[in-house]
């Protein structure tokens, strides 16, 4: 699939889960906690028979985006906002789905989050070779990628908000962040 068709199906999950969160499922789980009181089983029963494919098809995306795009530096953000999303939504996701029947919708929740972290963190070590092999050819390479670091890492931080940061960049690059935040 073509970046730019990918990115507005990207765009229009981000979108989705707002809502399917926030009122869809919150809404459902509402009504069948109303209508289906008298009785656990059935309730539990009833909404998740009603909410199990969306949610399933809602928290699949990611991981089928994950898996399939082309790693480049360029998607990462889109892929930062997935896993920004899935993190933010995981305590509606474990309050709104907490029975055993619906463990697998918190599992597929999880995987596509564990995925979209391996693909940011593969993009990001390939964009770090990627630099360190044209930064080895001239100085002034050299000196253009420690801006581009330095500019992915403020991009980094802001877009992340600090919170998932740690856990997506390689060991190297913290390293070498890290090592430039003591010496320069």
């Amino acid at each position: 699939m073509h970046w730019e068709v990918l990115n507005l199906k990207i765009k229009d999950w981000l979108n989705a889960v707002d809502v399917a969160m926030k009122t869809l499922f919150n809404g459902e789980r509402i009504l069948s906690d109303y209508v289906f009181a008298s009785n656990d089983a059935i309730r539990e029963s009833c909404f998740t028979e009603i909410s199990k494919d969306g949610a399933m098809t809602l928290f699949s995306f990611p991981e089928i985006v994950a898996k399939n795009s082309k790693k480049s530096a360029e998607k990462v953000f889109r892929l930062l906002d997935m896993y920004t999303s899935i993190v933010e939504h995981c305590p509606d996701i474990e309050a709104t789905f907490p029975f055993d029947s619906e463990s697998v919708i918190r599992s597929q929740a999880l995987t596509s989050l564990v995925k979209l972290g391996e693909s940011i963190r593969t993009a990001l070590s390939e964009f770090e070779i990627s630099l360190l092999k044209e930064s080895s050819k001239t100085i002034i390479a050299a000196t253009y990628s420690q801006i581009s670091w330095e500019n992915l890492f403020l991009r980094l931080k802001v877009h992340c908000r600090n919170h998932t940061l740690a856990l997506l960049i390689p060991m190297s690059l913290r390293h070498r962040r890290s090592h430039s935040d003591l010496h320069g």
